[in-house]
């Protein structure tokens, strides 16, 4: 009995930690899908002052519509579309 409760709780740490890495991974190829998209579309929208703004705010638009954004809130509701 010991043993399938050390096993048991050993499984879930692993999982666990597990969880994280597949996370970070999304946010890495959610950001890396639309990162030279949204640094050529500013900077060929105006010039050098507003170039972060305009790549921050592609980036949020993209990361808002998103279907499987790790950052959104309302990804059940998403999934729906």
């Amino acid at each position: 009995m010991k043993t399938i409760v050390i096993s048991l709780i050993s499984l879930a740490l692993i999982l666990t930690a597990c969880a994280p890495a597949e996370e970070n991974a999304r946010i890495k190829a959610l950001y890396g899908k639309y990162d030279a998209h949204c640094k050529e579309h500013a900077e060929k929208t105006v010039g050098s002052p507003e170039v972060e703004s305009l790549y921050r705010e592609c980036m949020d638009y993209f990361v808002g519509t998103d279907v499987h954004c790790p950052y959104c809130v309302v990804d059940v509701h998403m999934d729906k579309k």
